[in-house]
């Protein structure tokens, strides 16, 4: 039997309220200096309310779809001090970037924060300080070493692996620009590892395609990764 509940729409005035929860929070993110100068409202200050409404809209909509799923979620929110924060902070580093992947990363932190995610909240602020710093190529890493194997297949790229390699072989393969500065992605490897998200990978050494194919992740990178992903429906 279908739950109509479920699927309904929130009511006008739970949707106004989760909105206005939002923009109490990335309303107050300052623009970093006075907009009193024409030059910087026009380079800075309009593009910058832009990017502010955009992720007000984007949290606001995730939120409403979270609401549809469990009602409790906006008085829960309302008096949670750590979605707040999180909310906050995830603000701040949204204003200072705009690959799409970092904000998708970030969205999704702010929902799964929502959510009540099962992972302790000073490893939250942790992760949320890995994402300010990472390129979206330390996400693709990460994600590549989840699940090699899975990665492969999805990319059409499973039969280079048939006969085994070195791991380096799966960047060359899943980064096209990785032979041009082949330096600066061991070095994000490098930062990954060292921040205890990736095991430690000898790339220099022949495996056998099982052993290529392995997954990579150390358990906190993999609560990294569900930190940073979509939800899931319950």
């Amino acid at each position: 039997m279908v739950d109509e509940k479920k699927y309904k729409p929130p009511s006008k005035s739970a949707s106004d309220a989760l909105y206005a929860l939002v923009k109490g929070v990335i309303g107050e993110a300052p623009l970093g200096g006075s907009i009193g100068s024409e030059l910087f409202g026009l380079i800075i200050a309009a593009p910058f309310q832009k990017r502010q409404e955009a992720w007000m809209n984007a949290v606001s909509n995730g939120l409403i779809e979270l609401f549809r799923k469990d009602e409790t979620i906006l008085e829960r929110l309302q008096n949670d001090p750590h979605f707040i924060t999180i909310l906050t902070n995830a603000t701040y580093i949204v204003m200072r970037n705009h690959q799409k992947e970092k904000l998708s990363a970030l969205q999704n932190v702010v929902l799964n924060a929502a959510s009540g995610i099962a992972i302790e909240d000073s490893i939250q602020y942790v992760f949320l300080s890995y994402i300010d710093y990472f390129t979206p190529h330390h996400l693709m890493i990460l994600t590549i070493f989840e699940n090699p194997r899975k990665w492969l297949t999805e990319k059409g790229l499973i039969n280079k692996s048939t006969h085994g390699g070195s791991p380096r072989m799966i960047l060359e393969w899943g980064i096209p620009d990785y032979n041009k500065n082949p330096a600066i992605y061991m070095q994000m490897v490098e930062d990954l590892t060292n921040r205890g998200l990736l095991d430690k990978i000898v790339f220099g050494v022949t495996m056998t395609a099982t052993g290529l194919e392995a997954p990579r992740l150390t358990e906190l990178g993999k609560a990294f990764l569900s930190f940073i992903k979509k939800p899931q429906p319950s």
